[in-house]
């Protein structure tokens, strides 16, 4: 009985820690403070976006169908008690392109044959601007830590992370 009592927890135990070995961050390389971590993925990778550990917005990435690429999305965290599962974006929620590089080539349309190996990075050339207007109220977006938040979506994140499920990504 106790080896059976045993060999259920450890079973319990082993989701959690590969539940938590799929985390990856994505840091700014402007403000080491910016940090996008992502928490899991399901039909995309989604995280929040954090400065100086304090969770601030909501981001989900997801591939388009089609020709193909990566689009995020963002939502204000008004309430990190909430899960994913009951999360929901705003109505109108902040979008945009994500731009992947290996190094300093883009990652999509870099030929295979030329392919050099570097740091994963992301461009998202709309961050700023949509975490500026996430933010109804104009106080509330020149918070400073809003501000340094803005600063740094305008400049490239390092990938770091083996689980980071980004396609392109050689």
């Amino acid at each position: 009985m106790k080896r059976l009592l045993l060999a259920l927890l450890a079973a319990l135990a082993l989701p959690t820690a590969v539940n938590a070995e799929k985390l990856c961050t994505i840091t700014s390389e402007l403000d080491e403070d910016v940090v996008i971590k992502i928490e899991g993925d399901r039909l995309g990778m989604f995280g929040r976006i954090t400065y100086k550990e304090k969770p601030m917005y909501r981001i989900s990435f997801f591939h388009m169908n089609g020709y193909g690429g990566h689009r995020y999305t963002i939502s204000e965290d008004k309430n990190p008690d909430i899960s994913w599962e009951d999360f929901k974006h705003s109505k109108y929620p902040g979008s945009g392109l994500a731009v992947f590089f290996v190094g300093n080539q883009v990652a999509k349309g870099t030929p295979v044959e030329e392919r050099k190996k570097g740091q994963k990075r992301m461009l998202m050339p709309q961050l700023g601007s949509n975490i500026w207007y996430e933010r109804n109220d104009f106080d509330r977006r020149k918070e400073p830590d809003n501000l340094k938040l803005i600063s740094a979506a305008e400049g490239f994140f390092k990938i770091e992370g083996k689980k980071c499920r980004f396609p392109y990504m050689w």
